[in-house]
């Protein structure tokens, strides 16, 4: 994905998860998702918690709960075992 677009949507995600006192927890995971997961001039990406807890050091049961949170209020869209897509 081009830098520009890139930008745009961590833009746009940030400024409402910032926003949302239930999501500030979940922006670590955000914020790594579009730093380090998105396919090339794409908005999907694959993650595995395994990947995760390592690469964010924390536990499992937080990178859950965060991604359970985004995927609730829409930010994150379960396509299949994970593969997720953005939802900007």
């Amino acid at each position: 994905m081009p830098i520009k677009t890139k930008a745009k949507v961590f833009h746009a995600f940030i400024k409402d998860v910032v926003r949302d006192r239930e999501l500030r927890p979940a922006l670590d995971l955000l914020v790594y998702i579009v730093s380090e997961k998105l396919e090339r001039d794409s908005l999907k990406f694959y993650m595995t918690s395994e990947e995760v807890v390592r690469n964010l050091g924390i536990s499992r049961d937080t990178y859950y709960r965060w991604l359970r949170a985004l995927i609730k209020k829409g930010y994150i869209t379960r396509i299949a075992t994970n593969y997720y897509a953005l939802n900007p």
